[in-house]
């Protein structure tokens, strides 16, 4: 009988032994693999945050390549652009790249644009000894109404007149006293309900301002 219990107690022992060596390489297993898992995620991770560092890096090298491209074009054009805010319309107005610029802009005012542009420095008024290179109305009074005060130049013989097309627009360009103290040149056109004004002061800045007229874009 005693000999029977001993028996029993071995195959419990050898049972229990087999059990806990058995959980033991589960858990060796299971760890392994958790490490191997843990390891393969920060691989692919690693490999996707390069991926994605590399990608970054094409994207800014292509755009700043675009940029001095861009840049360059910029610096070898001798223009420079005047784009009205949309709320007036379609106006863009290129003039010399080196020359200064000012401008005023009120969809309240009679005038709604006033745009200055001369080489040095810019004045808020021009007398007979300062005149002005460019300068640009947008005006919310028709095209008749403005037309029919320098008409009345014209009809004096203070004012030549010659129709003129600028960006598809039929207007008319005035030579000779266009205001108290400055001959010039101006050239009105009609622009929907409003007129638009540009002229020069004096013969110095003629031939900038005929490319102006001849590269505005308006619509």
């Amino acid at each position: 009988m005693r000999y029977d219990i001993y028996m029993y107690s071995d195959q419990k022992g050898n049972t229990t032994t087999v059990i806990v060596a058995t959980l033991s390489f589960l858990t060796i297993v299971l760890l392994a693999l958790s490490g191997w898992a843990l390891y393969k995620y920060h691989e692919e991770r690693t490999t996707v945050e390069e991926q994605i560092e590399e990608a970054v890096a094409e994207a800014r090298e292509l755009q700043r390549a675009e940029d001095e491209e861009r840049f360059k074009e910029e610096r070898q054009n001798p223009f420079r652009s005047y784009s009205a805010p949309g709320v007036f319309g379609s106006i863009d107005i290129s003039v010399p790249r080196d020359w200064n610029m000012y401008v005023e802009e009120d969809v309240s005012s009679r005038t709604q644009i006033d745009l200055t542009v001369h080489p040095v420095i810019v004045r808020e008024e021009s007398g007979s000894e300062s005149p002005h290179a460019f300068r640009m109305q947008l005006s919310d009074r028709l095209y008749q109404d403005v037309m029919r005060n320098y008409q009345r130049d014209v009809d004096r013989g203070d004012l030549s007149s010659r129709a003129i097309n600028v960006s598809g627009l039929e207007g008319v360009r005035l030579t000779g006293q266009i205001s108290r103290d400055h001959r010039g040149v101006l050239v009105v056109l009609p622009y929907r309900d409003k007129t638009i004004l540009l002229w020069t002061e004096g013969n110095r800045y003629l031939d900038e301002f005929d490319e102006i007229i001849d590269q505005a874009d308006i619509s």
